[in-house]
C-alpha cells in the first residue's frame, strides 16, 4: 500500500489539472478498507491508469515496474525502502523525500536530482514528468547494485564467520 496515498495521489490531481501528460502504474495488494483517496484517484485518474492493483505473478509485477520511469515516494515511515532498491535496480528514477533511509541510498552529489522538499514535491515532480527524456536515461542501477545478492554473499559469510568464531 501506498504509504501517505493523500500526498501522492492529491499530487497527481494537481498535475492533471495542470495538463501535465503521465501514466500511472500503482502496484500492491487492495485492501477492502483502502482509503477513500485510492477509489478518488481511480474515478479521477481513470484515463492515466496503465494498472492498480495486485501483480498475478513475480514476472507481472517485474514487467511492470520495467514500464516505469519515475517512482514519485511519500512515504512516512519507511525503514529502508527495499520497494526503492527493486524499482532503482530495475532503472527506475526514484523521487525522494529527503529524510528516512532514503538518502543512505544515493551518493550526496545527485540528492538534487532525486530528492524533494515538501514544498517543492508537486512542482518538482512536474518537472521531472516533462523532463523523462533525459530520466529514461539515467542509471540508478549503480545505485542498487550494491544489495544485490551477488555483492552481499562475501560480506554475509565474513559476518556469520566472525559470529562463530564469537561463540
Amino acid at each position: 500500500m501506498i504509504k501517505n496515498p493523500e500526498q501522492f495521489f492529491n499530487a497527481l490531481f494537481q498535475l492533471q489539472e495542470r495538463g501535465i501528460d503521465f501514466k500511472l502504474i500503482v502496484l500492491g495488494q487492495s485492501y477492502e478498507k483502502s482509503p477513500h483517496i485510492f477509489k478518488m484517484a481511480k474515478e479521477i485518474l481513470a484515463n492515466k491508469i496503465l494498472h492498480m492493483g495486485f501483480a498475478k505473478s513475480q514476472e507481472e509485477y517485474v514487467r511492470w515496474i520495467r514500464m516505469a520511469d519515475i517512482l514519485p515516494v511519500t512515504s512516512i515511515q519507511d525503514f529502508f525502502g527495499g520497494s526503492i532498491i527493486e524499482a532503482m535496480y530495475n532503472n527506475v528514477v526514484p523521487f525522494l523525500p529527503k529524510r528516512l533511509a532514503y538518502p543512505e541510498h544515493i551518493p550526496a552529489a545527485f540528492y538534487s536530482t532525486f530528492f524533494y522538499e515538501e514544498a517543492d514535491f508537486v512542482n518538482k515532480l512536474q518537472r521531472r514528468i516533462m523532463d523523462v527524456k533525459y530520466i529514461r536515461v539515467m542509471d540508478t542501477k549503480q545505485y542498487a547494485q550494491r544489495y544485490d545478492w551477488s555483492h552481499l554473499i562475501n560480506e554475509y559469510d565474513i559476518e556469520m564467520t566472525a559470529a562463530a568464531n564469537f561463540m
